[in-house]
């Protein structure tokens, strides 16, 4: 602070140390101190200002994080002393180090392939729950957005299967599929190659439809199936998709040891509202064959060498093969002997012995009576014999059967 005066002469005197006058000074200091208004000192302003706004550079980065953060989060208190050298050093590496690792722009296709749209509109929703910071709710939203962009892709339809069936081997049998088909024949020899069967829609091709193979009757005891007599593809089930209109289907006869006779079976073509096609399977066994190729002709021989029959049944089945037969009419006697059964008490012989073929038959049959009593007693057993001028030697041939009546008692 200046002291004011009243006059040139009394500053120039003012100049001049003395004791008096240095106390006079003090006390007019004091005095005008205490009276005059107070004023800025403003060549002290500018180097403050200059180092506030230095700070306030320095301190930007911290500060806005403050401005930014959350509301309910606790706020960091503000700094109140200046910064030393040692911190804005750190401060300026740590903004160096994160404009150096920031993520690079996302370059995006202008020409996606459809295979991919999915792909990348589920990497866009989870990239956008990376970068948003609220959470739960943009993953809902984003996973909503690519439900529905899925939902609103169409629906690819059924692939037809691209078949060209002059390239396989030809059908052994192609059966059209209608209500009013009528039945076709087919013959499978054991140990022969397996019968293709095509089946061919006439109507209702752009629908995709289901048939199967059913058994539906056998001429054997039990099913021929069950035996594992023949086997089909897949189960018997044949799918045609939307569009198709020929399907294929293989039909093969397993092979055996056993000397057995032919069989008919009967499979019927079925969806689920109507039979389509009816097959006449005949099973034609390949042992019985050769047999038939060594022996003579019009041989006549039992097909087993043992039966079973309970004291219950009324009669017992005896069946006769007579080998490659002509077109002559034969006739053979057979002979019934006791073996631990008894004639009249467990059975009844018929009157006439004589077995009758005609003209090209090649089986028959005989009915041997049988009765029951209320005993206990152990099986019996009676036996029928071929009266043939020549017999045979071969092994296969059966002149002789064996009927074993089982107790029904015990």
């Amino acid at each position: 602070r200046v002291t004011r005066f009243e006059s040139p002469a009394d500053f120039i005197k003012a100049l001049e140390p003395s004791a008096k006058q240095e106390r006079l000074v003090d006390e007019t200091m004091v005095a005008d101190y205490d009276v005059a208004p107070r004023r800025w000192p403003w060549r002290f302003a500018v180097p403050v200002v200059i180092i506030l706004a230095s700070i306030a550079v320095i301190m930007q980065p911290n500060l806005r994080g403050f401005i930014d953060k959350p509301s309910g989060a606790e706020a960091t208190p503000a700094m109140t002393t200046a910064p030393t050298e040692r911190s804005i050093s750190a401060e300026t590496e740590s903004q160096v180090a994160a404009e150096e690792h920031e993520p690079e722009p996302l370059s995006v296709d202008v020409n996606p392939k459809p295979e991919m749209l999915q792909d990348e509109t589920a990497a866009q929703a989870e990239e956008a729950v990376m970068d948003d910071e609220t959470g739960n709710l943009v993953v809902e939203e984003a996973v909503a957005e690519v439900a529905v962009q899925v939902e609103a892709e169409p629906q690819r339809a059924p692939v037809v299967p691209d078949i060209d069936f002059s390239t396989l081997p030809p059908a052994t049998l192609t059966i059209s599929l209608g209500g009013n088909s009528e039945a076709v024949s087919l013959a499978l020899r054991e140990n022969g190659a397996p019968a293709i069967v095509d089946l061919v829609r006439t109507d209702s091709t752009a629908m995709e439809q289901t048939v199967v193979l059913a058994e539906t009757g056998f001429s054997a005891d039990g099913s021929s199936r069950g035996a594992r007599q023949y086997a089909l593809e897949k189960e018997g089930v044949v799918t045609f998709a939307a569009g198709q209109e020929r399907a294929r289907i293989q039909i093969s006869m397993s092979s055996d040891q056993i000397r057995e006779p032919d069989s008919q079976v009967i499979l019927q073509i079925q969806d689920a509202d109507a039979t389509l096609g009816v097959i006449n399977l005949t099973l034609e066994d390949d042992d019985q064959r050769a047999l038939d190729a060594r022996v003579p002709a019009n041989t006549v021989a039992f097909t087993e060498t043992q039966i079973f029959a309970s004291e219950s049944d009324t009669a017992v089945q005896i069946d006769v093969i007579r080998y490659k037969p002509d077109n002559t009419i034969l006739e053979i006697a057979y002979l019934v002997r006791d073996m631990t059964a008894t004639e009249g008490a467990d059975y009844f012989a018929p009157a006439l012995t004589v077995i009758h073929f005609g003209p090209e038959q090649s089986t028959s049959r005989v009915l041997i009576p049988l009765t029951q009593d209320a005993e206990r007693e152990t099986d019996e057993v009676f036996m029928l014999e071929l009266l043939t001028d020549t017999p045979l030697s071969d092994p296969d041939i059966f002149q002789r059967i064996a009927v074993m009546i089982r107790d029904d008692d015990s």
